[in-house]
Protein backbone atom coordinates (compact mmCIF):
# COMPACT_ATOMS: atom_id res chain seq x y z
CA UNK A 1 0.00 0.00 0.00
CA UNK A 2 1.64 3.11 -1.05
CA UNK A 3 0.81 6.29 1.33
CA UNK A 4 -0.15 9.76 -0.18
CA UNK A 5 1.07 12.47 1.38
CA UNK A 6 1.46 14.92 -0.76
CA UNK A 7 -0.21 17.90 0.85
CA UNK A 8 -0.33 19.10 4.53
CA UNK A 9 -3.57 18.47 5.77
CA UNK A 10 -4.91 20.01 9.64
CA UNK A 11 -7.69 18.94 11.44
CA UNK A 12 -9.74 21.48 9.22
CA UNK A 13 -8.81 20.31 5.86
CA UNK A 14 -9.68 16.45 7.55
CA UNK A 15 -12.64 17.33 8.32
CA UNK A 16 -13.94 19.64 5.40
CA UNK A 17 -11.99 17.68 2.36
CA UNK A 18 -12.47 14.01 3.07
CA UNK A 19 -15.68 14.62 5.50
CA UNK A 20 -18.12 17.30 4.66
CA UNK A 21 -18.74 18.49 7.62
CA UNK A 22 -18.87 22.49 7.54
CA UNK A 23 -19.63 25.72 9.70
CA UNK A 24 -23.09 25.35 7.89
CA UNK A 25 -24.01 21.79 9.78
CA UNK A 26 -22.32 23.23 13.07
CA UNK A 27 -24.39 26.14 12.70
CA UNK A 28 -27.67 24.10 12.63
CA UNK A 29 -27.44 22.34 15.78
CA UNK A 30 -25.20 25.10 17.71
CA UNK A 31 -27.40 25.01 20.82
CA UNK A 32 -27.22 21.61 21.40
CA UNK A 33 -23.68 21.09 20.86
CA UNK A 34 -22.82 24.15 23.32
CA UNK A 35 -25.30 22.49 25.70
CA UNK A 36 -24.02 18.74 25.75
CA UNK A 37 -20.07 20.75 25.89
CA UNK A 38 -21.26 22.79 28.88
CA UNK A 39 -22.89 19.51 30.20
CA UNK A 40 -19.45 17.49 29.70
CA UNK A 41 -17.47 20.53 30.65
CA UNK A 42 -18.92 20.38 33.88
CA UNK A 43 -18.44 16.34 34.11
CA UNK A 44 -15.22 16.75 33.29
CA UNK A 45 -14.42 19.73 36.17
CA UNK A 46 -15.80 17.43 39.11
CA UNK A 47 -11.96 17.03 40.20
CA UNK A 48 -9.17 18.90 39.92
CA UNK A 49 -6.73 16.10 39.56
CA UNK A 50 -3.73 15.63 37.09
CA UNK A 51 -5.45 12.88 35.00
CA UNK A 52 -4.11 9.47 33.31
CA UNK A 53 -5.62 7.80 30.82
CA UNK A 54 -5.88 4.88 33.66
CA UNK A 55 -6.84 7.20 36.33
CA UNK A 56 -9.74 9.38 35.69
CA UNK A 57 -12.66 9.79 38.05
CA UNK A 58 -15.89 8.43 36.37
CA UNK A 59 -17.24 11.55 35.98
CA UNK A 60 -14.91 12.94 34.20
CA UNK A 61 -14.59 9.76 31.69
CA UNK A 62 -18.48 10.46 31.71
CA UNK A 63 -17.31 13.40 30.34
CA UNK A 64 -14.68 12.62 27.71
CA UNK A 65 -17.10 10.39 26.60
CA UNK A 66 -19.86 12.91 25.85
CA UNK A 67 -17.23 14.79 23.86
CA UNK A 68 -16.45 11.54 21.63
CA UNK A 69 -20.28 10.83 21.13
CA UNK A 70 -21.37 14.47 20.46
CA UNK A 71 -18.10 14.24 17.63
CA UNK A 72 -19.53 10.98 16.13
CA UNK A 73 -22.75 12.29 15.98
CA UNK A 74 -21.47 15.40 14.22
CA UNK A 75 -19.78 12.84 11.64
CA UNK A 76 -23.17 11.23 11.01
CA UNK A 77 -25.19 13.89 11.16
CA UNK A 78 -26.12 15.25 7.09
CA UNK A 79 -24.67 11.51 5.76
CA UNK A 80 -27.57 9.26 3.74
CA UNK A 81 -27.31 6.19 2.95
CA UNK A 82 -25.46 5.93 -0.34
CA UNK A 83 -22.34 7.82 1.48
CA UNK A 84 -19.63 5.19 2.18
CA UNK A 85 -18.60 6.07 5.92
CA UNK A 86 -16.04 3.09 5.89
CA UNK A 87 -14.48 4.77 2.56
CA UNK A 88 -14.55 8.06 4.27
CA UNK A 89 -12.93 7.38 7.40
CA UNK A 90 -10.22 4.80 5.33
CA UNK A 91 -9.10 7.91 3.50
CA UNK A 92 -7.89 9.00 6.48
CA UNK A 93 -5.17 6.46 6.76
CA UNK A 94 -3.68 7.67 3.41
CA UNK A 95 -2.11 10.57 5.62
CA UNK A 96 1.11 9.44 6.50
CA UNK A 97 1.13 10.69 9.96
CA UNK A 98 -2.21 8.65 10.68
CA UNK A 99 -1.43 4.99 8.46
CA UNK A 100 -0.73 3.16 12.00
CA UNK A 101 -4.06 5.46 13.89
CA UNK A 102 -7.50 4.10 14.12
CA UNK A 103 -9.16 6.80 11.82
CA UNK A 104 -12.02 7.12 13.97
CA UNK A 105 -9.61 8.07 16.52
CA UNK A 106 -8.83 11.24 13.65
CA UNK A 107 -11.92 11.90 13.11
CA UNK A 108 -13.40 12.22 16.71
CA UNK A 109 -10.40 13.65 17.96
CA UNK A 110 -10.80 16.31 15.35
CA UNK A 111 -14.79 17.14 15.11
CA UNK A 112 -14.28 17.20 19.03
CA UNK A 113 -11.34 20.15 18.69
CA UNK A 114 -13.33 21.62 15.43
CA UNK A 115 -16.80 22.09 17.74
CA UNK A 116 -14.60 24.00 20.72
CA UNK A 117 -12.80 26.25 17.92
CA UNK A 118 -16.49 26.94 16.46
CA UNK A 119 -18.09 27.42 19.75
CA UNK A 120 -14.96 29.46 21.23
CA UNK A 121 -15.88 31.77 18.13
CA UNK A 122 -19.52 32.35 18.55
CA UNK A 123 -19.09 32.80 22.32
CA UNK A 124 -19.63 36.28 22.04
CA UNK A 125 -17.34 36.76 25.22
CA UNK A 126 -19.38 34.57 27.24
CA UNK A 127 -16.53 33.96 30.50
CA UNK A 128 -18.16 30.50 31.95
CA UNK A 129 -18.43 29.07 28.02
CA UNK A 130 -14.92 30.31 27.12
CA UNK A 131 -13.99 28.49 31.00
CA UNK A 132 -16.35 25.24 30.01
CA UNK A 133 -14.24 25.02 26.60
CA UNK A 134 -10.78 25.53 28.10
CA UNK A 135 -11.59 22.41 30.77
CA UNK A 136 -12.46 20.47 27.90
CA UNK A 137 -9.65 21.60 25.85
CA UNK A 138 -7.02 21.49 28.99
CA UNK A 139 -8.74 17.47 29.91
CA UNK A 140 -8.07 16.17 26.14
CA UNK A 141 -4.06 17.80 26.31
CA UNK A 142 -3.52 16.06 28.98
CA UNK A 143 -4.43 12.83 27.18
CA UNK A 144 -3.11 13.68 24.22
CA UNK A 145 -6.34 13.60 22.67
CA UNK A 146 -6.02 9.67 22.82
CA UNK A 147 -3.47 10.30 19.63
CA UNK A 148 0.15 9.60 18.82
CA UNK A 149 2.54 12.67 18.63
CA UNK A 150 3.15 12.48 15.17
CA UNK A 151 -1.01 12.81 14.70
CA UNK A 152 -1.19 15.41 17.38
CA UNK A 153 1.02 17.36 15.20
CA UNK A 154 -0.22 16.56 11.74
CA UNK A 155 -3.52 17.99 12.58
CA UNK A 156 -2.05 21.35 14.10
CA UNK A 157 -3.88 21.61 16.91
CA UNK A 158 -3.38 24.88 18.76
CA UNK A 159 -3.92 23.85 22.03
CA UNK A 160 -4.96 25.96 25.19
CA UNK A 161 -6.67 28.38 25.96
CA UNK A 162 -5.56 31.89 27.23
Amino acid sequence: MKIKNKKKENYYDVLVHKLGITDDILELRLPIIKERIQDAAKLISVTKSTINASSLPSTRIQGINQCIHLSIGILFSGKTSDTDIDAELNSIKDILEFSKCDPTDIVSAAILKYLLDYILKSSQGDKNLIKEIKTISDTFDQINWFLNEDAIKKLEFNTGID
